[in-house]
């Protein structure tokens, strides 16, 4: 860390080791196996050595995705900004070992369903466009990102509830 600045190779070292610390080449085919997105090991190699820094938003979805459904920790596109702190997602005690919520299987299909989109030509469009931002720029995007998500899973909650807006 330097300047409030956190190294993404140490975040992508820690979320590897929680997964077992499979090797690169083993986590770029589980990685496009759950979500469908290409991303190769020696990629994976110099991220992991600190070689590579500036991901697409593609790549940095489908490592939040894999490591949350690896894991059972949320994993959002806000970690990897470089202002987070390594530790966040296990920064409340006893996430890193609870077990997968009960509604896993929902995430995963809604995963998959994030994993789809991303094949989506409109969705690479913006993938590219992050690749070409200065980091307060991705900052910005991944915090809108986030709140997009966060208002989805609250419409989807409240749908579950009874509590949405239905017509009668």
């Amino acid at each position: 860390m330097s300047d409030g600045q956190y190294d993404l190779a140490d975040k992508l070292a820690r979320l590897m080791a929680a997964a077992g610390n499979p090797s690169t080449e083993r986590l770029a085919e589980d990685i496009r196996v759950r979500t469908g997105t290409g991303i190769s090991g020696a990629y994976l190699w110099q991220i992991k050595r600190g070689k590579r820094a500036n991901l697409t938003l593609g790549h940095l979805t489908a490592l939040s995705t894999y490591f949350t459904q690896v894991l059972g920790v949320r994993i959002t596109l806000s970690y990897f900004d470089p202002t987070t702190p390594v530790d966040l997602p296990w920064s409340e005690p006893g996430t890193a070992d609870a077990d997968p919520p009960a509604d896993a299987p929902e995430k995963d299909r809604d995963d998959q369903d994030f994993s789809g989109a991303m094949r989506d030509r409109g969705v690479r469009r913006i993938a590219a466009r992050y690749g070409s931002m200065d980091p307060v720029q991705q900052r910005q995007l991944l915090a809108i990102a986030d709140a997009i998500a966060n208002v989805r899973d609250e419409s989807a909650e409240a749908r579950d509830d009874g509590t949405g807006d239905r017509a009668p």
